[in-house]
């Protein structure tokens, strides 16, 4: 199983979720879209020494998590190393994606607008992931 974070990670990646769902206004996002934006609009932790601190131990296991992610998808990796604010925005988009795939809802809710019964129920399958 690959790497999504220790788990106080995932538990803030997971809020980080739950958080954002709750400011998307209805009929305003796709399913197919959710992910990007929950995980890619804001920086996930801003600044270099939050950033360091969030990564903590796990640095080395969230670079080759990147590594292997960008390798199978583009074929080369293209985050740089050297921003610790951009391993840890990488990071979170690539777990959040094994979060999203979570809910079995949006996999349904995958090509219409989002409705507010389709994001509450959304958030709600979120709260209850526990391991993923």
């Amino acid at each position: 199983m690959p790497f999504n974070g220790n788990k106080k990670q995932r538990k803030d990646i997971k809020n980080h979720a739950i958080k954002k769902l709750q400011e998307i206004e209805p009929d305003s996002v796709y399913g197919a879209n959710l992910h990007s934006y929950l995980f890619s609009g804001d920086s996930f932790v801003v600044g270099p020494h939050a950033a360091k601190k969030w990564l903590g131990a796990t640095v080395l296991d969230c670079v080759e998590r990147i590594c292997e992610y960008e390798e199978a998808l583009f074929g080369e990796v293209t985050t740089p190393f050297d921003v610790p604010e951009r391993i840890v925005n990488m990071f979170t988009y690539i777990s959040g994606e094994a979060l999203s795939a979570e809910s079995g809802h949006l996999v349904a809710a995958w090509d219409h607008l989002l409705s507010k019964k389709d994001l509450d129920i959304i958030r709600r399958e979120l709260r209850h992931v526990f391991e993923w």
